[in-house]
């Protein structure tokens, strides 16, 4: 079985295998809409498409009246699964709204904050499950009982009361944006003719107003000077450490990699799995990224030589950069030796910085050096999607950047996975 698309039958269902990184939503042959998500977790739920693009929506297929009111596998069987598809298919042709049916008579004034919180996680498909998951981990601990309050009870003194009286001031700050945006969802999809008391409380112009933006986004990198002695202490990370699950050759790799390639940290590259490269090819792929999602074609990213090297030298397995039964995710320990020996605050996305920062001092083409690093660009930019350099045109920018790179650090091409230092190479 390949694909997201296949009739769905026990069998199948019970043998698929979740992924570790995003939730799967595959669908069945036999009955269009009727879907099925597999959660990194491995749990298995069954749903109802309908719609297309914007107003697509899934809908799960609960049944609070049936014996069996779930609509995850095995707690309902396929069979249960294309009768409750059906019978929704049906209502909706004779002009039901399945979702307004679920929640019965209750008026849309009198929804609590996490009734209004599910149903708009439910009608909006393109939420990620990791956007999921940081609204849900901001919004339960610091809203508590008000999940349970009416939305329109709350008024705007207590959400700021809620926000300022909160030890953690950017979980409350995740928290407040959350529930705003739960709060524009709901007024807009009923038309309700409510205020948003999250958007009241933090609409002061004032610069002692408060304000659910975000420290200002940072602009460090890797300066020219500093290159050498960064890479001095990332090359040394093997013998930095002293316990046994110390795995700095891990950690070494993946910070070369990052730089090499200027992709995303965590979720391009330290989560970066076999299947997604393409030694003989010299590409990694991704299927959904930050930019793009399940819908969206494959991201293909050209690498250059030496993030090859890199590649080559890796072991294998499920992950790239694996370390036990998972991928390196916490590298908080290897950052501060960097540091440590730079004397800088150093993180991973200074590398990304960098290379862009790189890229753009050698006048590689800007639309180049943002599919380089899968960057998104303006969806009103009618240029980008004129212009789109190959795959090899591509890779040679990027070997330009990568030798500039080692330029800098008065660096020779690696050799054997090992950069040697070349003090008295002339830096252009």
């Amino acid at each position: 079985m390949s694909g997201t698309k296949f009739k769905f039958t026990t069998p199948k269902i019970r043998g698929l295998q979740p992924d570790s990184k995003k939730r799967r939503y595959l669908y069945d042959e036999q009955l269009p809409g009727l879907g099925l998500t597999v959660t990194p977790k491995g749990t298995k739920s069954f749903f109802l498409q309908v719609g297309r693009d914007k107003a697509k929506r899934r809908i799960a297929l609960t049944d609070a009246a049936s014996s069996r009111p779930s609509s995850r596998f095995p707690d309902i069987t396929v069979e249960i699964a294309r009768q409750r598809a059906a019978n929704m298919l049906s209502k909706i042709e004779r002009g039901t709204d399945p979702i307004q049916e679920k929640r019965g008579n209750t008026d849309p004034d009198e929804l609590t904050v996490q009734q209004a919180f599910d149903e708009y996680k439910a009608e909006k498909p393109s939420l990620r499950e990791s956007t999921i998951k940081a609204y849900e981990d901001a919004m339960n601990p610091v809203l508590g009982d008000w999940m349970d309050r009416k939305l329109f009870s709350i008024t705007p003194k207590e959400v700021l009361n809620c926000h300022n009286g909160y030890g953690s001031k950017s979980q409350a700050k995740h928290a407040m944006r959350a529930l705003r945006a739960v709060y524009n969802h709901h007024i807009r999809i009923n038309q309700l003719d409510k205020a948003n008391p999250v958007a009241i409380a933090f609409a002061g112009d004032g610069k002692d107003a408060p304000k659910l933006n975000f420290k200002k986004r940072r602009k460090t990198l890797i300066e020219d000077g500093s290159l050498a002695e960064w890479f001095d202490a990332v090359e040394a990370l093997p013998d930095a450490g002293e316990r046994s699950t110390w795995r700095g050759d891990v950690a070494r790799d993946l910070f070369l990699f990052q730089l090499f390639t200027g992709l995303r940290s965590k979720s391009e590259c330290a989560s970066l799995e076999w299947d997604q490269v393409d030694l003989r090819k010299k590409t990694v792929t991704y299927e959904e990224t930050k930019t793009t999602d399940k819908d969206d074609d494959d991201v293909v990213i050209p690498l250059n030589s030496e993030a090859i090297k890199i590649l080559r030298k890796r072991p294998k397995g499920r992950h790239v950069f694996q370390v036990g039964d998972r991928w390196l995710d916490d590298v908080r320990s290897y950052i501060e030796k960097v540091r440590a020996v730079t004397g800088s605050n150093w993180t991973p996305y200074d590398s990304r910085r960098t290379f862009l920062s790189q890229g753009e001092a050698a006048e590689v083409p800007m639309l180049t050096l943002k599919r380089l690093v899968n960057h998104a660009t303006a969806e009103h930019d009618v240029t980008a999607g004129y212009i789109t350099p190959s795959l090899e045109d591509m890779r040679k920018q990027s070997e330009r950047i990568a030798l500039r790179i080692l330029k800098k650090a008065k660096r020779s091409k690696q050799a054997f996975g090992k950069v040697v230092a070349l003090r008295d190479m002339a830096c252009t």
